[in-house]
C-alpha cells in the first residue's frame, strides 16, 4: 500500500509545474540583489525536488 502511496506522489511531483517572476535584469538596491538570489534559490530547490519550473 505504502509503495503505491508513493509511486502516486512521484508521479504527481513529475507533472507539477510552477511558475515563479522574472528577475529583476538591473538591481536598483541591495533588496533587489536578494529578491534575484531568493527567486534563484527557490528554482534550484524546486527543480532539485522534480519540480518543473517555468
Amino acid at each position: 500500500m505504502w509503495t503505491l502511496f508513493q509511486a502516486g506522489v512521484l508521479a504527481e511531483r513529475r507533472a507539477t509545474s510552477v511558475t515563479l517572476p522574472a528577475l529583476k535584469a538591473k538591481p536598483d538596491s541591495f533588496y533587489d540583489a536578494g529578491y534575484n538570489e531568493g527567486i534563484q534559490d527557490c528554482r534550484k530547490h524546486l527543480t532539485a525536488s522534480g519540480i518543473k519550473v517555468r
